[in-house]
């Protein structure tokens, strides 16, 4: 039945050509009795000038891009052989375990992901970091093996040579006129039907290579732990990686994600297992689902060799610290620090910043004395309905304790008997001297709240200076982008949709014709442009060219297959509509799926 099925999805790509051809004869033949019938060539010029033509154009354009597509090697740092020699042996011995050639190359990304490519005759693997941070070692081979099996069925060979051909239905399907896109639209989707049941076939092929090698208990808990390792990659980039620039500096992030994996395993196991079950088959998967192939593992006899509980990193231990390769996976070229020293930096700037944003905003407003920490409290002792009344009309009471506490952390992160540290769980983090945690909003309720803020060193009598105030928060990070996107009005233009941590940022993209026939449009050309513009994007964000929506006024946004769009619902209703163009690509920098780690369950697909 798989075989069949193969055969299904190859026959539905290879007849679209021919489908194609039949499409423009009976069209041009319609148009012909049509004329005859009405006795009017006339008629039959203006209705072929109408429909044929511009169908023409279409299907042109479409062969043009097919013509121009090449698969390009993925960008990013390598995992050497002469570097790591123990990760390079485990690869080896898999691939001789499977029958098939090992990668040239094994690339590191920044996802919850592993994959392999083949580029003409060279074979290349992706791993994702936070597998490596992840898994065991016994997991790890299960997910390499997996990879390896589709080298070994000859599934990265036969998606090299369908490439053009499906570049070509996707093409012909963005390129045609409204009179004829719901027929391309249809084909597209009966492909993406038939394919995605052959996938589903090849996917659980090589799963038997996982069960082979690492053994299918090891299997079954690798398929389970990538959702857990989903979850806590997505904390980190969205609750870490923004500490960065606040700190000036990066600290390693394989390491973030092991010890919140260790601190957090009971709540990430139940989170994991929620989104398992809530999991259901879709017409368009790609993969059996998650408990189908634990189902399958568990069926399976249990393996007659001992698992290695070790960590993953266990294999990259007699090579350079991953650290150095994660700083060409960001945007930025931070220098590489501890997480205790970048929390403290970063709380040394954020906490004091955001409490001298308050003192001066109450103070110009007359409800304190002098934008101080000591007027502040004595407003807050005096008459604290009005200093919450100020913020939170119809709270107060809230308001005015949440000001409390914003006073406690602003002078405690510079105060001399306090230190931050980095708290897998808990993120950042005052201790006192003795490493002793400070819960600063029991702090913030005590009634001397004065003398033991200042038992801790902090000065309570400075007066904030407006110059001291920051004119604008730090940078933002670029998480990934949707390239390609269309703007139809006030004119048709091409622009990147940035995504960034905070917001989304419209780019105009300006190709040249012989950018275009270069290979402009590539993946990995693409990918370079993005990652291009993540290093200027202060200055896109100031350039009035460019369309910023920030997130927290986004109420929702929902990705489309067919038709191909993005749909942004803002919160006061309005909809924008983002149709794709045909080179369109979902670019992923420090998130695989970009779009879900800026908005959460906000964002949908489908």
């Amino acid at each position: 039945m798989s075989k069949l099925r193969a055969a299904v999805s190859l026959l539905v790509l290879f007849l679209f050509p021919l489908v194609v051809v039949a499409l423009v004869i009976g069209v041009f033949f319609a148009i012909v009795m049509v004329a005859f019938a009405v006795g009017s060539s006339a008629l039959g010029r203006v209705l072929a000038q109408l429909i044929v033509v511009p169908l023409l154009i279409a299907i042109f354009a479409a062969i043009r891009e097919a013509r121009r597509a090449r698969l390009q090697p993925v960008a990013g740092p390598q995992l050497l052989r002469e570097e790591y020699p123990t990760l390079w042996a485990t690869i080896v011995e898999l691939a001789r375990l499977a029958k098939t050639e090992p990668p040239r190359r094994v690339v590191l990304i920044p996802e919850v992901n592993a994959a392999v490519h083949q580029v003409g005759s060279e074979r290349e693997l992706l791993l994702g970091l936070p597998l490596l941070a992840g898994l065991s070692v016994s997991e790890l081979r299960s997910v390499l093996a997996h990879e390896l099996g589709h080298f070994a069925g000859g599934d990265t060979a036969l998606s090299a040579r369908t490439y053009g051909a499906k570049i070509f239905l996707r093409a012909a399907r963005d390129n045609a006129g409204s009179l004829f896109r719901w027929f391309f639209a249809l084909y597209y989707r009966i492909f993406v039907w038939v394919s995605a049941a052959s996938n589903r076939d090849l996917e659980a092929r090589a799963d038997r290579y996982s069960a082979q090698a690492a053994g299918p208990q090891a299997a079954a808990s690798a398929l389970i732990k990538l959702v857990q390792i989903d979850i806590a990659w997505n904390h980190v980039v969205e609750q870490r990686v923004s500490l960065f620039d606040q700190a000036g500096a990066r600290a390693p992030l394989a390491e973030a994600v092991s010890t919140l994996m260790a601190a957090e395993s009971e709540g990430l196991q139940q989170a994991g297992t929620q989104i398992l079950e809530q999991q259901r088959p879709r017409w368009d998967d790609t993969h059996p689902r998650t408990q189908d192939r634990v189902a399958a593992f568990a069926a399976l006899p249990p393996a007659t060799f001992a698992t290695d509980d070790r960590p993953a990193l266990t294999l990259l231990a007699d090579g350079p610290s991953l650290a150095a390769a994660e700083g060409e996976l960001l945007t930025e070229d931070w220098p590489l620090r501890s997480w205790d020293e970048v929390a403290s930096a970063a709380a040394r700037r954020m906490l004091p910043q955001r409490l001298n944003r308050l003192l001066q905003g109450l103070s110009s407003e007359g409800l304190i004395s002098e934008p101080s920490p000591s007027a502040l409290l004595s407003a807050l002792q005096t008459d604290p309905q009005r200093i919450g009344a100020q913020l939170d009309a119809e709270h107060p009471a809230e308001a005015a304790a949440e000001v409390a506490v914003v006073l406690t952390q602003g002078t405690l992160a510079t105060a001399s008997g306090v230190r931050v540290v980095m708290d897998a769980a808990d993120g950042l983090c005052l201790v006192d001297v003795d490493r002793q945690l400070i819960k600063t909003r029991e702090l913030a309720e005590s009634a001397d709240l004065a003398e033991r803020l200042r038992s801790f060193g902090a000065d309570l009598d400075v007066v904030v200076e407006e110059s001291a105030v920051e004119a604008r928060p730090a940078r933002p990070v670029v998480l990934g982008a949707l390239t390609m996107t269309l703007n139809k009005k006030p004119r048709r233009q091409a622009r990147d949709l940035l995504i960034c941590s905070d917001g989304l940022l419209f780019v105009p993209v300006t190709m040249t014709r012989w950018e275009v026939a270069t290979g402009g449009t590539t993946k990995h050309n693409q990918q370079r442009r993005v990652e291009e513009s993540a290093t200027q994007l202060a200055q896109l964000r100031q350039d009035p060219v460019n369309e910023w929506i920030p997130a927290e006024e986004i109420a929702s946004a929902r990705l489309q297959i067919i038709p191909s769009r993005l749909t942004i619902t803002r919160v006061d209703g309005t909809k924008l509509a983002v149709p794709f163009t045909a080179y369109f690509e979902e670019i992923g920098l420090l998130a695989k799926d970009p779009m879900k780690a800026l908005l959460g369950e906000r964002f949908r697909r489908g």
